[in-house]
């Protein structure tokens, strides 16, 4: 039977109980507690780290810059050594402990800006079953170009917003195993991950979303993308979903029920290569839609459906 171990998030917006505050030893090796600034100990190192890796056994390193408790129970169950690289200027962050690692179900911003960051190791003794908001998790990780994430365990998760947002070099992205059949929000999800040339989403369960606003916005590499199992008839807003997709030639909307939306605007706008969709039977506009520039500088077919009729600005 595993132990239960947790770290307390590295993301220090987020107001956390007293117990939760991290210790750090210093040259002295004296515990000493930190309070949640974004200009002490670890935090200060955050845009110079460029690997982390996960471990399941906790030992020393004798060539840690510095080491931290960042264990939730302060019982040095998590420990995190800082390496120097080679350069003497950026770090490898090594995080241990003798069991799987549990990430806090509040995991918002958990690795955001992490500038420099090009690679994670050993996610597999990372646990995230009982992370219920994964928003803004890789938020500007603009140094990332592969991300193979099919451990993660997301059931129990209800917001995926921002997650991979400005990942800019990100070309290879596994999340083949997500289960999301509990998101409710995956607004601006991939938006500027502008080296993504394919996305396969074939295993998304969108029942519950109700936010796809801004999704694939200025995924300006993107050539296809496998939408076909997705259920959007709880959406209500899809404003930006795929603006600024200027590679994408083709789409299969079949499945998009957006009898609920609110707001289509600027839906497909600057899609200067899509030339085909394909739109289902429950692809239906209303009159009270904002649906201003949906098809603006794209020259894609419309949907066939008479209530679609002097109704879509360009």
């Amino acid at each position: 039977m595993v132990t239960r171990t947790s770290y307390a998030l590295w993301n220090l917006n987020i107001k956390q109980e007293s117990f939760n505050h991290i210790k750090i030893a210093d040259s002295k090796a004296v515990l000493k507690k930190v309070s949640w600034s974004q200009d002490t100990e670890i935090w200060k190192y955050k845009s110079s780290i460029t690997k982390i890796v996960f471990e399941n056994t906790i030992h020393d390193m004798v060539n840690a810059t510095e080491s931290f408790d960042i264990s939730e129970n302060q019982n040095k169950g998590v420990i995190a050594h800082l390496l120097a690289n080679d350069d003497n200027t950026t770090y490898t962050v090594h995080i241990q402990a003798r069991n799987k690692i549990f990430a806090n179900i509040d995991s918002l911003y958990l690795f955001s800006r992490f500038s420099k960051l090009t690679s994670i190791e050993g996610l597999e003794y990372f646990d995230t079953s009982e992370v219920a908001n994964m928003s803004y998790m890789f938020f500007n990780c603009s140094s990332l170009e592969s991300l193979d994430l099919s451990n993660f365990d997301t059931s129990q998760v209800k917001y995926m917003d921002y997650m991979f947002a400005a990942c800019s070099r990100l070309i290879d992205l596994d999340i083949s195993n997500f289960d999301t059949s509990r998101v409710i929000n995956m607004s601006s999800m991939f938006g500027s991950c502008s080296s993504l040339e394919s996305l396969d989403l074939s295993n998304f369960n969108t029942g519950q979303v109700t936010n796809m606003a801004s999704m694939f916005l200025h995924c300006s590499s993107l050539k296809s993308i496998n939408l076909e199992s997705f259920n959007t008839n709880r959406v209500k807003d899809m404003s930006s979903m795929f603006s600024n997709c200027s590679r994408l030639e083709s789409l299969n909307l079949g499945s998009f029920d957006t009898r609920n939306v609110i707001n289509i605007g600027s839906m497909f706008s600057n899609c200067k290569n899509l030339l085909n969709i394909i739109y289902g039977d429950n692809f239906i506009c209303k009159i009270t839609e904002k649906i201003y520039g949906m098809y603006a500088n794209c020259l894609a077919n419309r949907p066939t459906d008479s209530s679609w009729d002097g109704k879509i600005a360009d």
